[in-house]
This record gives C-alpha cells, structure tokens and sequence, in this order.
C-alpha cells in the first residue's frame, strides 16, 4: 500500500466509526500495521501495529490517539 492508500483507508475507517459502525479491532490493527509498513511513524500507531489477539480491546483507543496525531513530512 501506498502512503495515500493508507491515508484513505484511515480516513474510511474514522467516517465509518463516527457514523456508528462497529469497525472490528482486528481491522484497526491491520489498517495500523499497514500504515507502518507504508512508512508511518508515531508512537500510538506502532503500538497498534503491534497489538495481539488479548490487547485487541485497546485497538479502539489507540485508534483515536492515531487519528489525532499531527505527522511531519518526516514521519511519513
């Protein structure tokens, strides 16, 4: 995936989640892995890159401090 693919896909999945759908941790585990192989740098993104099956409830806040994350050209 590409930086804007990334970016797109994280994108979806905060509409998805603001209109009150349930997006699987699983899902916001991959999305956060995708985005650090795509080159993405912060620290609550590698740590939901990096979550296993028994940290999955903790996807969902780590996905919101990824959304609220202000990246630097350099981070990406």
């Amino acid at each position: 995936m590409t930086r804007d693919d990334v970016l797109e896909e994280l994108s979806h999945i905060a509409r998805e989640r603001a209109f009150g759908r349930n997006v699987g941790s699983d899902r916001l585990i991959q999305a956060g892995l995708d985005a650090v192989i795509a080159g993405g740098e912060s620290p609550s993104l590698t740590m939901l890159a990096g979550l296993t099956r028994s940290e999955e409830p903790d996807a969902s806040a780590l996905f919101d401090e990824v959304l609220h994350y202000r990246p630097t050209e350099e981070s990406w």
